[in-house]
């Protein structure tokens, strides 16, 4: 199998830029490879659309739209 048991396990580090941070990380939770699929997510939204799914917001803003979209 290609992902060993320690490769699945929680992750615990925030680390990256706030438009593809995860609502575990947002929640500083560990996390797993459920929160690279969220990022992943953000990130094929701005291929197809061109723009980022949220600007001009401070952090603490991009973090509420999170949690409210969860």
């Amino acid at each position: 199998m290609f992902f060993s048991s320690r490769t699945c396990e929680l992750a615990r580090t925030q680390i990256g830029t706030p438009y593809y941070l995860s609502p575990e990380i947002c929640q500083q939770r560990p996390y797993n490879n459920k929160s690279d699929v969220w990022s992943l997510g953000c990130v094929l939204y701005e291929l197809t659309t061109l723009k980022h799914a949220v600007k001009n917001l401070k952090i603490k803003n991009i973090i509420d739209l999170i949690f409210f979209i969860v």
